[in-house]
């Protein structure tokens, strides 16, 4: 979500380009103060378009441009193009985003219900990044789960290559064995366990590779495509995945996978000739088969399995939330977590969790914009200190991830920025200045003077900017005829009394403002 400049020109494809980016939502959307237009394809199958905007000479055009690949019309045939839908509305993406969502649900199986524990918070080791020790993970358990941590991901840096998915050996000595004695010792101090890994890709180094050039997906010429991906339309792949899910699930013991890179959110045609495709777009359109696959075959030996969807900065393949039953921000900058929360809403519920892996790692108030937008707190940080602590503690007392997201105000517009959470009969509403914003393009640091410095002992934190805000905020939503006592629970800070026929409030703060608000019996 951006202001659009005033010259801009992009194209929005939604297969995998160059740089092995690609999917998403095929849905683009543009406001005003005043109102906006939507415009979306629909369908059961990701589809070979554009979604293209240019603004040029004051002026904005968008649209949805289909290319027609090797199709003759004789008389009287017809061309059927895809499905779309123009969708006209006010205030920002949140309602035409509940729309499209509910015109995708004929064409699309039944969201899954998340787990319970994917509201809780989780560590993962990639504070260390690829580099974390086996031996230093138990150690740690006890103090993540004073912190109100529940699950522990053994991230990227846990297999021996992409793609082969087996235990590094300088790591894991033994293997699987090694490998299962870590799990266990995690599941006996009470946490769930989750591992990373990237479906339907591998490494060109890997094993993997070598051994199955046959399964790879092939370009026009002949050579394997740089991606590496394994050709999900094929059906030794399919079989290969539901096996190693089955191993993941029975002997490894894993309660949740983190299925990540943006490659996953899509795949490039195949012209492989072993395949035998009728369409090399298959495998452009199998990619949903095969998280199908995933959890299907997860479900079956785990009901309770864990499947968060992760594509790296990017937003996720409309085709894919099905199977997954916790999202994710993906890698954003600081400046886009609360859109990024407030879109996962709108497209699968207004109580459905968002996971910030972020909070404690990125400089300025990450904790406070996922919280405050019912986003569910997660961490790497190396640095279990104070301020994890904190706020950690007031997301055990103020689990909002649980409650239902209610679009009263505009994100683009309102400012400060507004949103507002409601549990039973309270509300819980969250201001925002944008101290980013003074950061210029660089918008996401991190909060010591090294990357993750797990290896400082007394890191340096960065210096954040701060805006603040002085002046009258307005509490949407309340009853008229009653009153509301309205307090700060970031900073247990009473507030006074309000009256929902005139809910405004007088208000200073630096950056962010956290309020509940409950009726006055």
């Amino acid at each position: 979500m951006f202001p659009l400049p005033q010259s801009f020109d992009r194209e929005n494809y939604m297969g995998l380009n160059a740089v092995k980016a690609g999917g998403g939502l095929p849905f683009i959307d543009l406001w005003n103060k005043k109102y906006g237009l939507a415009l979306a394809s629909l369908g059961d199958k990701p589809s070979d378009i554009y979604l293209p905007v240019k603004v040029e000479n004051g002026s904005i055009s968008a649209g949805i441009k289909e290319i027609i690949k090797n199709q003759t019309i004789s008389p009287g045939d017809s061309l059927v193009t895809i499905q779309s839908a123009i969708i006209v509305h006010q205030n920002d993406f949140y309602d035409p985003l509940r729309i499209y969502s509910a015109l995708m649900k004929p064409f699309l199986p039944e969201f899954q219900k998340p787990v319970k524990y994917a509201y809780q918070p989780e560590w993962c080791t990639w504070g260390y990044s690829q580099d974390f020790k086996p031996e230093e993970i138990p150690g740690r358990l006890q103090r993540l789960k004073d912190l109100g941590i529940a699950s522990v991901i053994l991230d990227d840096g846990w297999s021996v290559n992409h793609g082969d998915w087996t235990p590094d050996p300088v790591k894991f000595p033994n293997g699987d064995d090694d490998f299962k004695k870590l799990i266990n010792k995690i599941h006996d101090s009470g946490l769930k366990v989750w591992i990373w890994w990237v479906p339907g890709y591998a490494d060109s180094a890997s094993s993997m590779a070598v051994r199955h050039p046959d399964w790879l997906i092939q370009n026009k010429d002949g050579k394997i495509h740089s991606s590496f991906g394994l050709c999900p339309a094929w059906q030794p792949v399919q079989e290969y995945f539901e096996e190693l899910v089955k191993k993941f699930v029975t002997d490894y013991k894993l309660d949740g996978f983190k299925l990540d890179f943006r490659e996953i959110n899509s795949a490039p045609p195949c012209y492989n000739p072993a395949h035998h495709h009728t369409n090399p777009y298959e495998s452009f359109y199998s990619t949903p088969v095969l998280f199908k696959n995933i959890y299907e075959t997860a479900v079956k030996f785990n009901p309770e399995i864990l499947i968060e969807y992760c594509a790296c900065g990017i937003p996720p393949t409309i085709f894919h939330l099905p199977w997954t039953n916790l999202a994710v921000t993906s890698d954003p900058d600081i400046s886009q977590i609360t859109s990024r929360i407030k879109m996962y809403k709108a497209l699968r519920g207004g109580d459905f969790p968002v996971l910030e892996e972020y909070c404690g790692v990125l400089a300025g108030p990450v904790y406070q914009l996922t919280i405050g937008t019912g986003g569910v707190p997660g961490t790497f940080s190396t640095q279990l200190d104070s301020l994890n602590e904190k706020w950690l503690r007031i997301y055990q007392k103020y689990p909002l991830s649980k409650g239902e997201y209610l679009n009263l105000y505009d994100i683009a517009f309102d400012y400060p920025e507004a949103h507002v959470i409601k549990m039973d009969n309270r509300f819980f509403y969250a201001f925002y200045t944008h101290p980013w914003s003074q950061l210029g393009p660089q918008q996401r640091i991190f909060r010591f003077t090294t990357e993750f410095d797990h290896n400082v002992v007394n890191p340096s934190e960065q210096e954040f900017p701060r805006e603040s805000f002085a002046g009258v905020v307005e509490l949407r939503g309340l009853e008229k005829d009653r009153k509301y006592n309205v307090v700060d629970y970031a900073d247990n800070k009473a507030m006074g009394i309000i009256n929902g026929d005139k809910p405004t409030l007088q208000v200073a703060f630096d950056d962010y403002l956290l309020l509940e608000v409950v009726p006055v019996e």
